[in-house]
This record gives C-alpha cells, sequence and structure tokens, in this order.
C-alpha cells in the first residue's frame, strides 16, 4: 500500500468525530470483554490508543481488573517490537513516536506465552487483512504467532479488500462496535458483522 492509501484511511478514520468515536470505542470494547476467547486468555498484548485510533483505556483497565497479565508493545530498532508486562497503567510513558509504552525495565511477555493479541490499523478487510502505519512492526511479530489476533477497528476502517504483499500478515478476527468477525469464516463467505 502507498503512502496515499495510508493518508487516505487517517482521513477517513479522522472524520469519525470524537463523541462517535467514543461511543463506537466502549461498543467495541463491550463486544471483546463478553468474547468468550478474551474471557479464557491469560495473557493480553493490546496496544495504547492515541489520537484517533479506536481507544483502548477501558480494554487495559479491565485486562488487570480481571486478574489478567497485560503487555503492551515496545518498539525497538526500526521494524522489530516485542512485549512487556504492564501492571500499572500510570508506569506508561511515551516512546520515540509519542505513543504510551512500558517503561524501561518492564519485564519482556515472551511472544508464546501471549494468548490474545488485539491489534491497531489505519483499515482492515474481512479476511483479515490490515494496512498498519508501514514500519512493519506488527507484521514481523505475528509472523509465525501461534495465539488469536484480532484487530479492533471502527466499521469505518473496513475496507472491500486491501491489497497484500508476501510479508503482510492478516488477523484472524475482527472487532468492530458491530460487532465480532471471525475472518477466516469471512474467507469462506459464511461470516458478518
Amino acid at each position: 500500500m502507498s503512502d496515499r492509501d495510508r493518508a487516505r484511511w487517517r482521513a477517513v478514520r479522522a472524520a469519525l468525530d470524537a463523541q462517535e468515536r467514543a461511543r463506537q470505542s466502549q461498543a467495541i470494547a463491550r463486544h471483546v470483554l463478553a468474547w468468550p476467547l478474551f474471557e479464557r486468555a491469560q495473557t493480553v498484548l493490546l496496544y495504547a490508543s492515541v489520537g484517533d485510533e479506536v481507544d483502548t483505556a477501558a480494554l487495559m483497565e479491565q485486562v488487570l481488573a480481571r486478574g489478567k497479565r497485560l503487555a503492551l508493545p515496545r518498539c525497538l530498532r526500526r521494524g522489530v517490537m516485542h512485549a512487556a508486562q504492564v501492571r500499572d497503567l500510570a508506569s506508561l510513558r511515551p516512546d520515540r513516536f509519542g505513543i504510551p509504552a512500558p517503561p524501561p525495565g518492564a519485564a519482556e511477555v515472551p511472544r508464546g506465552e501471549i494468548d490474545l493479541i488485539l491489534t491497531p490499523g489505519l483499515a482492515f478487510d474481512c479476511a483479515g487483512n490490515r494496512l498498519g502505519q508501514g514500519g512493519g512492526y506488527y507484521d514481523r511479530y505475528l509472523r509465525g504467532y501461534a495465539g488469536v489476533t484480532c484487530g479492533l477497528a471502527f466499521t469505518a476502517q473496513l475496507a472491500r479488500r486491501l491489497d497484500v504483499r508476501p510479508h503482510d500478515v492478516a488477523v484472524a478476527w475482527l472487532a468492530t462496535e458491530a460487532g465480532l468477525l471471525h475472518c477466516a469464516a469471512a474467507k469462506k463467505g459464511e461470516g458478518s458483522l
């Protein structure tokens, strides 16, 4: 995808007014929190939302309140990230991109111990293909991951079909304000929001 495609999808997301984004973010959180796969997960990798992304504050709070282990990404050198444990949301500090991240010294969480990864994205399609910011952090991290992946998005961010490249990694599920979509079922024509 080109920078122009990313700019177009950023504009789509930004076009939602703040109240509507908040309302839709709350609905997305409700769907995720009631999801049996979330309920069973012991360790959840989330992202700390910024700007006009789906707001993840309530989800992060609930992961901790329910006694689950919360991990957030820590972006290292170009395109490389790992997960670090967060015990207290007040400990988050902006990283070099301005994204709240675990503090230095936070324990790394091995990828194999993560049960559920909730990802951001600029756009998704119903097959689970994801358009990110262009750094490749999530594509590299998700490659070879055996647990459950779910993209968080407003329905306005759903594309009919995204162009994919060999290095792109799709998510298995999507959570929007309309509900949860199992992307494998959608690929077979069985899924719908």
